[in-house]
């Protein structure tokens, strides 16, 4: 008789480029299974491009306050730049895409989730590439 075979101690989310600058795609390792995510663009239709300004605005007002030390560079100005950030990010994590990853985690609430995401395809790096925004978004910061 075959040995049963062990149970995940993760939920696995493995990343992956649509071959657009504008959406993602993922695989889910869940303990019933691998469950391919489809496309999700990185904002909605109506506002292409405004998680990685968002991101980009966060990062300078960081660097000006706390690199730099730009005067009037607040530190209320990179909380309020981050939670622009936050909100944006929350606005990507609620499409439906996100749907099986959002009931694996309500259907596993004790195991972890661990994020893989690999490099961005080609030789240099490529900063606009959505695998690249990814590397740098605070995923931490996901609502449960």
């Amino acid at each position: 008789m075959a040995a049963p075979h062990p149970q995940p101690r993760s939920l696995h989310l493995r990343l992956q480029a649509c071959g657009d600058e504008h959406s993602l795609a993922a695989l889910l390792l869940t303990p019933r299974g691998m469950v391919p995510l489809p496309p999700i663009p990185l904002d909605p239709p109506d506002a292409i491009g405004t998680l990685r300004t968002l991101l980009e605005r966060w990062q300078r007002t960081l660097r000006f306050a706390f690199v730099i030390e730009r005067p009037g560079a607040e530190p209320a100005a990179v909380q309020n730049t981050f939670q622009d950030l936050l909100a944006a990010l929350d606005r990507f994590w609620r499409q439906p895409g996100w749907t099986p990853l959002h009931q694996a985690l309500a259907d596993n609430p004790g195991l972890p989730l661990c994020l893989e995401i690999p490099p961005s395809p080609g030789a240099t790096p490529q900063p606009r590439h959505p695998l690249a925004l990814a590397e740098q978004l605070p995923w931490e910061h996901l609502p449960s």
